[in-house]
């Protein structure tokens, strides 16, 4: 298999549709839309029974370039050119593309009087591509000098979760905890190893090159359903498990702290495993000798990839870890309508941190809320302006949330980063609010008689 097609399985499983993945504003709707238990397992939702079919979708990608940055276009012939030195002077020293794709199929949430439980089905691919600046100015200058490529990374999963969620307040509801048991069946995959590297010092004047290579390799799963040479199964032999983890403390009645650690898990590949290799070479046995790089007729895409020893065949079982995230927020309410949120989001991608920091702002209606989040931070640290809505109509809940609202009002060519939440809830029965409830708590009793009975006490 020749290198080229190394890269497009890579890059075919970053882009086959076509993940931002803070999802803050989404996050900051806390207890309104029950989709919002992907980022929090706290389970307090307005509404007694909520159920939603596949017509809630959430969508990130986020690059860093845009499109009229990478084309100019020929005025005289309407052509597209793509503009290399452009995107070598955008880029910095490792440069990451990100995409997210999140459809809750299936969830049933139920409120108890203490918080709630939930049954669930998400679909998600999440996919990650880091390209350094040493690779995008071969692109614009070609190889002309010594090069080493060892950040070149991607990571792309597509699974799907089938999961439990249950919270319980304690101490008067001072203190409420959640968590999510998942069930995690994988349909494909593709990694680097995160240890690869390629180097080649190159001497023009005496025609020589020393090339070396270590752990240079891809891993996957699923390449046969991409290739369409498989139908899809909705249950595979990929099979996983994960755990998501939620605390929220109320001080008093204005703040609330909340704490959130979501997808701890993995899944084990065990189906349609392929794998892509070019050989090791330590630096002391590529040393090659006979091209003329000043010569036009010299075939030096035949003499590189002579030397590129590739190969692929099927490879063992392998673990993959899904990507950890953690939310924290402080929230106060100013009172019963507006409330204030701090909020902080941390994630890794290739053993680089993610952060953002974000403040939010929610007005509360009696049929739902409307808000706004700034953040700073995420995978271009930038700031960036974000808004969420929830409206509901008898059984109708809509909802909607954005964390790059600036980028949807842009043209598209303009845009390098888009994130939004969208769908649709049917609710059932208005949840009492807490003070409503606990006026209407149920005691037992003893009559006159000695016997039990169940009463409602005014308090």
């Amino acid at each position: 298999m020749k290198i080229k097609n190394i890269l497009i399985v890579i890059l075919f499983f970053c882009f086959k549709t076509s993940f931002s993945q803070e999802n803050i504003a989404f996050y900051n709707l806390r207890d309104y839309v029950v989709q919002g238990q992907n980022y929090s397992s706290i389970i307090t939702p307005k509404h007694k029974v909520t159920v939603s079919l596949p017509l809630n979708v959430g969508i990130g990608v986020n690059t860093f370039v845009s499109a009229n940055q990478l084309f100019d276009k020929n005025e005289t012939t309407g052509d597209l050119l793509f503009n290399t030195t452009r995107l070598y002077d955008s880029s910095k020293e490792t440069n990451l593309i990100a995409y997210n794709l999140n459809v809750n199929l299936f969830n049933l949430t139920v409120a108890t009087n203490k918080g709630g439980f939930s049954l669930f089905v998400n679909a998600k691919h999440n996919s990650h591509v880091q390209l350094s600046k040493t690779l995008l100015g071969i692109t614009n200058f070609g190889i002309n000098s010594s090069i080493s490529i060892e950040n070149e990374k991607a990571l792309s999963t597509a699974y799907t979760e089938f999961g439990v969620g249950y919270s319980h307040s304690l101490f008067k509801d001072k203190l409420h905890l959640g968590f999510r048991a998942k069930y995690l069946n994988g349909h494909a995959h593709a990694e680097t190893d995160q240890d690869g590297f390629i180097n080649l010092d190159l001497d023009p004047q005496f025609k020589t090159w020393q090339f070396s290579s270590q752990n240079a390799q891809v891993r996957t799963s699923g390449v046969s359903l991409i290739n369409g040479d498989s139908d899809f199964e909705p249950i595979t032999d990929n099979t996983g498990f994960a755990l998501d983890f939620s605390a929220r403390y109320q001080l008093n009645d204005k703040f609330t702290f909340d704490l959130s650690v979501n997808d701890i898990g993995s899944i084990s590949w065990k189906s349609d495993l392929k794998g892509y290799q070019i050989a090791d070479i330590a630096k002391d046995q590529g040393v090659f000798q006979g091209i003329d790089f000043n010569d036009d007729d010299a075939d030096i895409a035949d003499e590189f990839e002579s030397i590129f020893v590739t190969s692929e065949g099927e490879i063992d079982n392998f673990t993959s870890d899904l990507t950890t995230q953690t939310y924290f927020s402080t929230n106060y309410m100013l009172d019963q309508k507006h409330r204030l949120s701090f909020i902080y989001n941390n994630f890794t991608v290739f053993d680089e941190a993610i952060n953002t920091y974000a403040l939010g702002y929610n007005l509360i209606g009696s049929k739902g809320t409307v808000g706004l989040v700034s953040s700073y931070g995420g995978y271009n640290e930038e700031f960036k302006l974000g808004m969420n809505m929830v409206y509901s109509i008898g059984f109708w809940q809509m909802y909607f949330s954005t964390d790059s609202l600036l980028s949807l009002m842009q043209p598209v060519e303009e845009v390098n980063n888009v994130n939004f939440n969208f769908g649709i809830n049917f609710v059932f029965g208005k949840r009492a609010s807490k003070e409503k409830a606990e006026k209407e708590r149920h005691y037992f009793e003893i009559d006159y008689r000695g016997n039990f009975i169940l009463s409602k006490k005014d308090l």
